[in-house]
């Protein structure tokens, strides 16, 4: 079969791509392409890779895609069970407990930008990982990372990003 590589592809098209091997759909091109054929692969080579790829399994690429966007009923029953509302979460003995643990554990600064605690400075623990995605691992100190108020409100749950190797 003979493939014409477009010059450009669409957005979409590179995501399902990404998605299909667990890259975010920010990941760049060489990145994934590498991923796609296993080995090392030029920029310049890139778009094509992707592009074989993506037209070879255009079905399965979009069924896998849709079922990761759409959680089957008995994975939101089970998530919505082991998920603790908001509000008695943040008061339990464990929360409390484990939270007192990872401010210890932070000498008192934020792991992602540094500053200390302090005057109109408010420290937050923060789950790289968000409660409302991952609820198993909301009493797992490996979870747990100290952020700065404005750090942990620009992180939210969209990102899960880990700060703290990056502070040692």
């Amino acid at each position: 079969m003979a493939f014409t590589t477009p010059k450009t592809m669409s957005l979409k098209k590179i995501t399902l791509v990404a998605h299909h091997f667990g890259l975010s759909g920010s990941a760049g091109l060489k990145q994934i392409a590498e991923k796609v054929s296993g080995s090392e692969v030029s920029k310049s080579e890139s778009r094509e890779v992707i592009w074989r790829f993506y037209v070879s399994n255009i079905n399965n690429l979009q069924e896998n895609y849709n079922k990761k966007l759409k959680p089957s009923k008995s994975d939101l029953k089970q998530n919505k069970e082991n998920y603790k509302s908001r509000q008695d979460f943040y008061i339990s003995r464990e929360w409390r407990s484990l939270r007192y643990e990872a401010l210890r554990n932070s000498d008192g600064c934020c792991q992602c930008c540094g500053v200390k605690a302090g005057k109109g400075i408010v420290l937050h623990v923060d789950h790289i990982k968000p409660r409302s995605k991952y609820p198993d691992l909301e009493l797992s100190l490996d979870n747990l990372q100290v952020l700065c108020e404005d750090c942990n409100l620009g992180k939210s749950n969209k990102w899960d990003d880990d700060w703290r190797t990056a502070s040692n």
